[in-house]
């Protein structure tokens, strides 16, 4: 058996593990519109690559802007993943402290949390900052 006693914090990626963020709004869709944002269309299927390839443009902002509404409402209608939830009241039961993390705003994956009654206990909830340039 398994032993989690020196384990004392455990990190779950968002998408993926714990649902899938994209279920009811596909991320192919949300592309589209974020392309449109952009005046570009480059039929890349992934959010997240069309805001990366909107760095340095003018219209970074209104397409980082477009994905966080896009991703609030995706996880209305977002579904758990199969053992996900599961995983974590396992390790919240544990008595372990459960963390999420996530190339999606932070603010989507609190709300999907909230749906699910586990705003509360897990925590801290890490995403995608908001609004990060580099250099």
């Amino acid at each position: 058996m398994f032993e989690l006693a020196p384990i004392k914090a455990v990190l779950f990626d968002f998408d993926g593990p714990i649902c899938d963020v994209f279920a009811g709004y596909s991320a192919p869709s949300v592309a589209r519109e974020l392309e449109r944002v952009a005046g570009r269309d480059s039929g890349i299927d992934d959010p997240h690559e069309v805001l990366r390839n909107a760095a340095g443009s003018p219209v970074l902002d209104a397409v980082e802007d477009a994905l966080v509404a896009a991703e609030l409402t995706a996880v209305e209608s977002a579904v758990a993943a199969a053992g996900g939830l599961e995983s974590v009241r396992v390790a919240l039961d544990a008595g372990l402290r459960v963390g999420v993390v996530s190339n999606n705003v932070g603010a989507a994956v609190e709300r999907f949390l909230f749906r699910v009654g586990m705003a509360g206990p897990v925590w801290p909830v890490v995403g995608r900052p908001y609004r990060a340039r580099n250099g």
